[in-house]
């Protein structure tokens, strides 16, 4: 929308005629009308002046209300780094978790009893039948998880980026 649109449609929101504009501001009906129709463009001092009278700031009086084309592309690198900030995130702790997991299934193994017994005395009258201990099951759980959410958001995010650079 240009800006002389832009004035118009404001003007007729409040429901005020050229002339009661004009009189506001202190100038002619005629210059109101010439900004209306994109005869000529309002002065610094005008567009401050309208922004006033119509309560809105300069950026909505010009650019309705949009942000323009460098606020957009700022925006946009700022979500990219945002977006590579949450996958950094999430592939360290995936890795972190994969080194944890790794290390607890190296002690599992390492305090197993021999493949050949079923179980060992551990008292005088108590049998340890061992297994895979829950936790390291819920730890590898997390991992195969936490690895998944990250490999999905990785690819969510390039889908996304593709589909806006085009």
């Amino acid at each position: 929308m240009k800006i002389g649109e832009r004035i118009r449609s404001l003007r007729e929101q409040r429901h005020m005629s050229q002339e009661t504009l004009a009189e506001k501001m202190n100038i002619s009906r005629q210059a109101v009308t010439k900004w209306e129709t994109d005869k000529s463009m309002p002065s610094t001092s005008n567009l401050i002046e309208l922004c006033r009278i119509f309560e809105i700031s300069l950026d909505e009086l010009t650019e309705n209300g949009q942000p323009s084309g460098h606020d957009m592309m700022d925006a946009r690198q700022h979500e990219a780094g945002a977006t590579r900030r949450r996958l950094w995130i999430l592939a360290s702790t995936s890795f972190l978790l994969l080194l944890v997991s790794i290390l607890a299934y190296k002690m599992e193994r390492y305090n197993a009893i021999p493949a050949d017994a079923i179980g060992y005395a551990q008292g005088p009258t108590e049998i340890m039948v061992t297994g895979t201990p829950v936790y390291c099951l819920i730890l590898y759980g997390a991992t195969i998880i936490m690895t998944a959410v990250t490999i999905l958001y990785a690819v969510l995010s390039m889908q996304r980026g593709k589909r806006k650079k085009s």
